[in-house]
């Protein structure tokens, strides 16, 4: 979305407004194995969500969140993100993009690419730190539970409100799911169980009037 086609390490050019976000407050970035599963959700709510949590109370320029299969410090994942469109946001995806120029060798950017980049920003630079808060996955990135079993069958993390479920899997109601590596085996059966029709505000006026009216409320 943001990197240069024709000059690897550069963001794109002044003639592409999304990538220098000149019509937008934020850009929402967001992987091809993500489904928005209520749509009665705001993304304004996600971005308060972030401001609350940091020391004080200012907004952050990157947004995103845990992974809920693991512990560490760098245990992060990039499959949805909300980029300010600030010089210190266009600076993080920059620094990204430069990266994956600079270390295109790294055994973590070979595979990983954009999130391995944000890894080695974020581990290497202070600034990239403080401009950068981590919501809970199960508000922002929630997973199919341990990403079902051998079979192809989604498992159930249990109660919704329980600790279990709490750590970022999905239940119905949550914003979105992702299904990230071997994860997209499950998705015919996750559609299958929990078909687009019953998802929340799947069924609202989404005609383009509606739409911009809808849009000017979330961004501005």
């Amino acid at each position: 979305m943001f990197g240069s086609r024709t000059k690897p390490g550069e963001l794109a050019g002044p003639d592409d407004n999304v990538a220098r976000c000149d019509k937008y407050d934020w850009v929402f970035w967001v992987d091809a194995d993500v489904f928005i599963t209520n749509l009665t959700v705001a993304v304004t709510d996600v971005i308060e969500a972030a401001r609350r949590m940091r020391p004080n109370q200012d907004y952050p320029h990157f947004i995103a969140s845990r992974n809920a299969d693991l512990d560490t410090a760098f245990s992060f994942n990039t499959g949805t993100a909300l980029v300010r469109c600030s010089d210190l946001g266009l600076r993080l995806m920059n620094k990204m993009v430069e990266l994956r120029v600079t270390h295109k060798d790294d055994t973590y950017i070979k595979g990983w690419e954009h999130q391995a980049a944000l890894m080695i920003a974020y581990r290497d630079n202070e600034w990239v730190r403080d401009i950068t808060t981590f919501v809970p996955p199960k508000l922002f990135n929630s997973y199919p539970y341990r990403l079902g079993d051998d079979n192809g069958n989604l498992r159930s993390c249990g109660d919704p409100q329980g600790a279990e479920c709490q750590k970022g899997y999905w239940t119905p109601g949550d914003f979105l799911i992702h299904f990230p590596g071997s994860g997209k085996k499950f998705v015919n059966k996750f559609l299958q169980e929990h078909p687009p029709p019953t998802w929340p505000g799947a069924n609202d006026d989404f005609t383009p009037g509606r739409r911009r009216r809808r849009g000017r409320a979330l961004l501005g």
